[in-house]
């Protein structure tokens, strides 16, 4: 009977969560509409628009508790900020990556804790959130995967249905019900810090403290290593020492709220044991971009380095908010290189890759972008069959690039499965043009023609990136498919 008024009065939680948060609430309707929609009427777009939604979600949460007067307005608006995803076309992971952790940085700075010890503590009510929310969400997956399989396998319904099945489940419960599991757990009073003592006292003081001294260690030999041998650092040096440095500062964040705190000397000179492993980092990062130039991942790992080191610095400073004005620095900083024209990652890549000389051989070259586009008439005569390809599954007739491969479907089967280095080498080889040599505009037209014996596959574009005398396709956009 207990367990009963308990289940009645969540249920009645969830209802009061649905009329104080109505927009929050139609966010997720909507959620779950995209992704219920994706097998019929699936799409790059509506793909893109379902990995911006938990940023687009966190912004309402932030403006429904931050503005008020005529500003409630923004709230009320907030999900027609859905709307220009519509035409992303979302080709940088590492910037989606860091778009989504600066966002969550600023849903967390929302709570305005400015001291060290009580940003921290939002910083754990939010993962502790996040994980209740991903773990409620899954077993109710779970607990209907589980109903309606053995309703279709007892009664010999739904066959051939798997796929939706799974769809509409995971729409369900992720699109639907995980924002509001996170609404409702966000509503409800928070735990005292010493809540979070015995949980955070075993993790630290038994595991992650003395795994943290172990790395330091190992870090500490290698430095020692390099001094004595006079070698450069390995070039995955810089990602080792921002996880460890990272971590390090977390857990010196944690130990206000330890109850025995074995560590603290260690945790105490935090900045200190850190600076050399940062400066480590940095030669090698040095060493890296003065031999191959800024890339996306290096830019973004410059900016990670940069703000740890302020991170590290900023502890030589007392009676400072070293995590909270950190966190803003980030959220700024990340957001400006990663939208922002003229001091973009694709600008700074750009910038840094056209303006550097490639020496190989003891010849120099630039990197090249050859798009290859072509107006003149395809020959179909001999084709008694056309389908138009899409990257979408609408009718049926589409293509994937995946893992810089390309699969074509006609009528929701695969008809070719080619990698893009044999696509290129058998497209030049065709056109009679050595890897050497420039691409001519007349052969345009006959690099976008893919033949075999039986069919004639006709590409809108191909994007081709040149460095030194090797030649690489970076992207293939079909547009036809012709069958004799």
């Amino acid at each position: 009977m207990k367990e009963h008024n308990k289940i009645q009065q969540f249920i009645q939680g969830l209802r009061l969560i649905i009329v104080q948060n109505p927009i929050e609430a139609c966010l997720a309707c909507v959620f779950f509409i995209l992704w219920s929609s994706l097998e019929n009427y699936g799409g790059e777009f509506i793909q893109t628009i379902l990995r911006y939604s938990p940023m687009v979600f966190l912004v309402t949460c932030m403006l429904h508790h931050k503005t008020s007067g005529w500003l409630k307005i923004l709230y009320y608006i907030s999900p027609l900020l859905l709307i220009p995803f519509y035409w992303v076309n979302e080709n940088i992971s590492l910037r989606y990556i860091f778009t989504f952790g600066a966002i969550q940085l600023l849903y967390i700075l929302s709570f305005n804790k400015k001291e060290d010890s009580g940003f921290i503590y939002s910083l754990l009510n939010y993962i502790k959130l996040i994980a209740i929310t991903v773990f409620l969400s899954s077993v109710t997956w779970s607990v209907l995967l589980s109903i309606l399989f053995s309703i279709r396998y007892i009664f010999d319904i739904w066959q051939g249905s798997s796929e939706q099945i799974i769809q509409y489940t995971q729409a369900f419960s992720y699109g639907l019900l995980a924002p509001l599991f996170f609404l409702q757990f966000n509503s409800m009073k928070e735990e005292t810090k010493e809540t979070f003592s015995s949980f955070l006292s075993f993790l630290l003081n038994f595991i992650l403290s003395p795994a943290l001294l172990i790395y330091s260690g190992i870090l500490y030999l290698y430095i020692i290593r390099i001094g004595l041998t006079m070698n450069l650092p390995k070039g995955q040096i810089a990602y080792l020492v921002t996880g460890f440095v990272g971590l390090l500062f977390l857990l010196k964040g944690c130990q206000p709220f330890l109850r025995q705190r074995y560590y603290d000397w260690f945790y105490r000179h935090a900045s200190l044991i850190s600076l050399p492993t940062l400066i480590l980092c940095w030669i090698g990062i040095y060493y890296r971009i003065s031999q191959y130039g800024f890339t996306i991942p290096r830019v973004y790992l410059v900016v990670v380095v940069l703000l740890l080191t302020l991170l590290s610095l900023s502890f030589f400073i007392k009676r400072a908010f070293h995590y909270y004005t950190i966190a803003w620095t980030t959220v700024i900083v990340i957001m400006g290189i990663s939208y922002l024209p003229g001091i973009s990652i694709q600008d700074i890549e750009t910038y840094s890759q056209e303006g550097r000389d490639h020496s190989e051989d003891g010849s120099s070259s630039k990197i090249q972008f050859i798009s290859i586009e072509s107006d003149e008439p395809t020959d179909i005569s001999p084709y008694h069959q056309a389908y138009f390809i899409s990257p979408y599954k609408n009718d049926g007739n589409y293509f994937h690039s995946i893992h810089d491969s390309l699969y074509i479907y006609i009528q929701d089967k695969l008809v070719l499965s080619i990698s893009y280095s044999q696509l290129l080498h058998l497209q030049l080889s065709k056109a009679g043009i050595n890897s050497l040599d420039s691409i001519p505009e007349e052969k345009y037209a006959s690099m976008l023609e893919y033949t075999t014996d039986s069919t004639k596959l006709v590409f809108e574009q191909l994007n081709i990136q040149r460095s030194g005398s090797s030649l690489r396709l970076t992207d293939a956009y079909p547009r036809c498919y012709f069958i004799k």
